[in-house]
């Protein structure tokens, strides 16, 4: 595992010293690549004082394996994902184990509440990891500054391209595309092509008439 993704953990545990738990239950997407580097739909890390968990599905057996290097691997097969965490800490005792209410269903809460059982005190904490991504390192910082490299270059590129004749759709295609071939892993949001009466509305602009010519 990089010394950076360990020193994340070590924060991690740290903060959920001073909420009064040991262990931490990550349901989001984009906390789990966070603090795993895994990249995958479909996951739930555990971290807990001395071991990092992945709970997946064997979708993503490989994946998990390359990506979340130095992190424990639990593969899932049928029935909810957080049904093996909740047989997982079932089998543990003195958990203090912090979960995000807004982000888990009460359907979730449910299976974990029962499968925990009485070994796991549960304690309620929107935005920890959050919280510590506002702080950016070092890793954090280097792929911002590529990021904005590679969106000024594709806008310098594809505004070359406009002319009578190139419809919106297809100068929004050629944006995904060419931040790709420089290395960026998609588009942070739809790309949004408008011109004329309709640039007002340009959150919905390039998909409303996709075929209409600049």
């Amino acid at each position: 595992m990089e010394a950076i993704m360990l020193d994340r953990l070590k924060r991690v545990r740290l903060a959920l010293e001073a909420e009064g738990a040991n262990t931490l239950l990550e349901t989001h997407p984009a906390n789990i690549y966070y603090l795993s580097g895994f990249t995958g739909d479909s996951g739930i890390l555990l971290v807990e004082p001395s071991a990092v968990t992945l709970f997946t599905d064997g979708r993503f057996t490989i994946q998990a394996r390359q990506e979340a290097v130095g992190v424990r691997t639990h593969i899932h097969r049928g029935g909810p994902l957080v049904a093996s965490i909740g047989a997982y800490m079932g089998r543990k005792s003195r958990i203090r184990a912090v979960i995000s209410p807004s982000r888990l269903s009460l359907a979730g809460w449910t299976i974990l509440k029962k499968g925990g059982g009485k070994g796991v005190r549960w304690v309620a904490v929107d935005g920890l990891v959050e919280k510590l991504r506002a702080v950016k390192d070092r890793l954090e910082i280097d792929r911002i500054r590529d990021a904005a490299r590679i969106g000024s270059e594709v806008m310098e590129e594809t505004i070359r391209l406009v002319r009578p004749g190139v419809s919106e759709l297809d100068l929004a295609a050629e944006i995904g595309y060419r931040m790709r071939r420089k290395g960026a892993s998609g588009e942070s949001f739809e790309a949004i092509v408008a011109a004329g009466p309709r640039s007002a509305t340009a959150a919905c602009a390039s998909y409303i008439a996709p075929n209409r010519e600049k």
